[in-house]
C-alpha cells in the first residue's frame, strides 16, 4: 500500500475534495480548476501507485543527474536552494506558483509517461504534459514527453491525419514510349545527411532509355522548386516531356 506521506504529496496537487475558493491553503486546486479535465479520482489513483516505494525514489535521486547534488545537499542540511525541499518520506519537492511537485527521476520517467499516456487515454502532447506536470517536475519534460507521444504505437495507428489530400490515382499506360524523356517518372528521396545546403535528391527516370537523372535539392522543396529543376536539368537538353508519373505527393498537385 502506498504510504501516506506520498498519498500528501500527491494531494498537493490533486486533492479535488475542498472547495476551490481564494484561500492560500487551496492554491493548486484553483489553478487546476481552470484547467483540468481528466478524472482527478483516476489521475490521482494512478500516480499514487507510480510513487509507492519511497526508497526507490530516494535512491534513484542520488543517481540522477538533475537532482542528485540538490538532494545530497538537502539532506546534509546545506542546501541554499529554496526552491527545493524534502518531505516527511524523503521526497524531493520543487516549489511552483501552483504548489510542491515532486522530481521526477529519470528511471521513474518511462513508467509516469506510460500512466500519464497510455493507462489515462492517449490524449495528446499538451494533455499528457499538462497531467505529469500537475504532479511532477523534471528539467526538458515537456521534450520528453513529446518524444514519448509521437513514437506511442497505438497513437501511430488511430491517430486521424489532417494533411492535404493527396492528387488522384492515375492508370499508367502500357504502350511504347515513342522517344527519349516525352514520359518520365519523378520521385524524391529526402531527409538525407546534409551535403552542402542540400538533404535530398530529385529522381528523374526516362521510361523510353530507362535513364535516371539525379538532381540534388532540399527536403522541403515546393512543385515551383521541382519545375524549375526539372527546366534546368532536362528541358534545357532539349527534352520536353508531355507525361509526368509522380507518388501523388501533394505538393506536385
Amino acid at each position: 500500500m502506498p504510504d501516506t506521506g506520498l498519498n500528501n504529496a500527491l494531494g498537493i496537487a490533486f486533492d479535488r475534495t475542498r472547495t476551490p475558493d481564494t484561500g492560500s491553503d487551496n492554491t493548486a486546486g484553483v489553478a487546476l480548476d481552470k484547467t483540468r479535465k481528466p478524472d482527478t479520482g483516476q489521475v490521482m489513483t494512478s500516480f499514487t501507485t507510480v510513487v509507492d516505494n519511497s526508497d526507490q525514489w530516494m535512491h534513484a535521486y542520488q543517481c540522477d543527474p538533475a537532482f542528485s547534488s540538490i538532494y545530497r545537499s538537502l539532506k546534509a542540511g546545506t542546501s541554499k536552494d529554496i526552491g527545493f525541499s524534502l518531505n516527511t518520506d524523503g521526497l524531493l519537492l520543487f516549489r511552483t506558483t501552483q504548489g510542491d511537485r515532486i522530481c521526477l527521476p529519470a528511471n521513474k520517467l518511462r513508467e509516469t509517461l506510460h500512466t500519464a499516456h497510455d493507462v489515462l487515454g492517449h490524449f495528446g502532447r499538451a494533455k499528457t504534459h499538462a497531467r505529469v506536470m500537475d504532479t511532477f517536475y523534471r528539467p526538458g519534460l515537456a521534450t520528453a514527453v513529446a518524444e514519448y507521444v509521437r513514437h506511442c504505437p497505438e497513437c501511430s495507428v488511430n491517430k486521424l491525419h489532417n494533411n492535404r489530400m493527396v492528387g488522384e490515382l492515375g492508370r499508367i499506360d502500357a504502350e511504347r514510349v515513342p522517344e527519349a524523356y516525352k514520359a518520365v517518372n519523378i520521385d524524391f528521396i529526402v531527409n538525407l545527411p546534409k551535403s552542402g545546403p542540400y538533404d535530398a535528391i530529385m529522381v528523374v527516370v526516362d521510361r523510353f532509355m530507362k535513364a535516371g537523372t539525379f538532381i540534388p535539392c532540399v527536403s522541403n522543396f515546393t512543385a515551383e522548386n521541382a519545375a524549375s529543376m526539372f527546366f534546368d536539368r532536362i528541358v534545357s537538353m532539349a527534352f520536353l516531356s508531355t507525361k509526368f508519373i509522380t507518388d501523388r505527393d501533394p505538393r506536385l498537385v
